[in-house]
């Protein structure tokens, strides 16, 4: 049996979690989740700012996310023999318990959106974006950097397969001439 997880504190204050009845079946359901959710999984370390510190985050667009990944989540657990109206509910009874946290939240959000002159903020996201590239570029070369050391590395071990090759055969004295 295989199984997924995904956050969904900011909504719920828990994972979302599947069971399902293969690894593969469970990677095709996480990648179906994941893709609800967009961008906002690839932001890792918000902060103290949670979820809504994500770049370009804003409480409106998290719902939303939120309306797409709940919606997602019932047809997989109905897919899965799941009740949904037991799994909605369920779902409802957190969103309500987590309310007030993600009220506070949006408060602090605001705040922070009030405090912050709108040419700073994208300047903050353009810098984030900026280090997410070079990030990528690094990551790029480095990738490049080994498959080149991987192929010196069999260019170098072929070399030596055909030295071993001819040093285990006795030469004649054609070989010597012929310029091994």
């Amino acid at each position: 049996v295989g199984w997924t997880q995904l956050p969904a504190f900011y909504w719920i204050g828990k994972q979302l979690r599947t069971n399902v009845e293969q690894w593969e079946d469970a990677l095709a359901t996480w990648q179906r989740l994941v893709s609800c959710m967009g961008y906002c999984t690839g932001s890792r370390n918000c902060g103290r700012a949670g979820f809504l510190g994500r770049p370009g985050m804003t409480p409106e667009k998290a719902r939303q996310v939120w309306l797409r990944l709940k919606a997602e989540y019932l047809r997989v657990a109905a897919e899965c023999g799941g009740c949904v109206g037991e799994v909605s509910s369920r779902l409802s009874r957190l969103e309500e318990a987590r309310q007030p946290t993600r009220e506070l939240g949006i408060r602090r959000f605001k705040a922070r959106m009030a405090a912050v002159p709108k040419e700073q903020r994208l300047r903050s996201r353009l810098e984030v974006l900026l280090r997410a590239e070079d990030r990528r570029a690094a990551a790029q070369e480095r990738r490049e950097s080994y498959r080149q050391q991987l192929e010196r590395k069999r260019c170098f071990q072929e070399r030596m397969r055909k030295r071993r090759r001819v040093c285990s055969r006795d030469l004649t004295m054609e070989d010597l001439f012929a310029g091994l």
